[in-house]
């Protein structure tokens, strides 16, 4: 299932042409896989040629983060906490969500009390990968500007902040 998922990202999408930047953005989430739960998956880290600033994962250890969010990452701790959430999401495989099983369990719509388990089930999915992404991010601030420009799509600087000093 991620082999051929993997295949037609890469048709869709496209690589990003950058060489160094496969290789790195390769060899760092390789570092942080390696660290993991299931450091015998054979993680693949890729770069897809998309400007969008986004990054997701498939099955079998499939991560891809875009040429858009690494134009607006400031740190590799950044980086660390975008690879890291993606790393999450395969680790507790989350891609799982039987989706299908509510769709198919109906008259083919979602019910509004499905929807909303559907949603809940989102929002702890992703708050459960974004715990390893700050995990491997070792750097609070930076994970939370990272997940910040990630969610908002405000990709600029701009708003810059200190969380701990937000907090305080």
């Amino acid at each position: 299932m991620g082999r051929q998922a993997d295949q037609e990202i890469v048709a869709s999408l496209g690589l990003y042409p950058d060489s160094n930047w496969q290789r790195y953005v390769q060899a760092f989430g390789a570092r942080l896989a390696a660290a993991s739960e299931r450091p015998n998956l054979p993680w693949t880290f890729r770069v897809v040629d998309d400007a969008t600033v986004n990054a997701f994962a498939v099955p079998g250890g499939f991560i891809y983060v875009t040429r858009g969010i690494l134009a607006t990452l400031n740190a590799e701790a950044e980086l660390a906490g975008v690879i890291g959430h993606e790393i999450g999401h395969a680790l507790f495989q989350h891609y799982r969500f039987p989706v299908h099983f509510l769709l198919e369990n109906g008259d083919g719509r979602l019910s509004p009390l499905h929807a909303m388990r559907l949603y809940a089930w989102k929002r702890s999915a992703e708050m459960s990968a974004d715990r390893v992404g700050l995990l491997c991010s070792q750097n609070f601030d930076a994970a939370a500007n990272a997940f910040f420009k990630l969610s908002s799509g405000i990709t600029d600087n701009s708003l810059a902040f200190q969380l701990n000093e937000y907090i305080n």
